[in-house]
């Protein structure tokens, strides 16, 4: 286990630090994936989206965007759109105290939206928010949009678990 990790705003001068580790993330998601990430400049040009890095000790060890643009119609007021520990990085619960850090930086409803063919990813985030917020959050997957959905901290009329 590492001692000190820590989430930061990440500044336009290092985007490319975000940039480089996209496409192995987005590889990881979907190996066939060659493109880029066409939401990345938006993350330093609108209010109410936030790029952070992931520090452990002092290194970049990862990254998470955060926004408010939910999956569904339902209302939200945090999205984690992504989020990657790189693997050197990895099974030392670095990911697990940056993403409780994260969680605990906004009040309100918080949604995590994990794509179906990415079982670790939701392992992680059961594991995750489960700590966090014990019996809040059930996923349930969503057919229409293709993804498991994690929504807590509020109440959400209609939502069917």
């Amino acid at each position: 286990m590492v001692g000190s990790v820590r989430l930061r705003p990440c500044p336009l001068w290092q985007k490319h630090v975000i940039a480089g580790m996209l496409g192995p993330y987005l590889s990881e998601l979907d190996p066939a994936y060659a493109g880029d990430y066409p939401f990345l400049d938006l993350y330093w040009t609108q209010a109410d989206r936030h790029p952070l890095l992931i520090e452990a000790q002092g290194e970049v060890a990862g990254f998470a965007l955060v926004n408010k643009v939910a999956q569904t119609e339902h209302h939200v007021d945090h999205v984690v759109a992504e989020f990657y520990v790189m693997p050197r990085f990895r099974r030392r619960g670095i990911g697990l105290r940056a993403a409780s850090r994260l969680l605990r930086q906004g009040r309100g409803i918080w949604e995590v939206a994990v794509l179906r063919e990415a079982p670790r990813a939701l392992a992680f985030w059961r594991r995750t928010i489960g700590s966090f917020a014990p019996g809040q959050a059930i996923p349930y997957f969503d057919a229409e949009i293709g993804r498991w959905l994690f929504r807590f901290g509020g109440q959400y009329p209609g939502l069917q678990r």
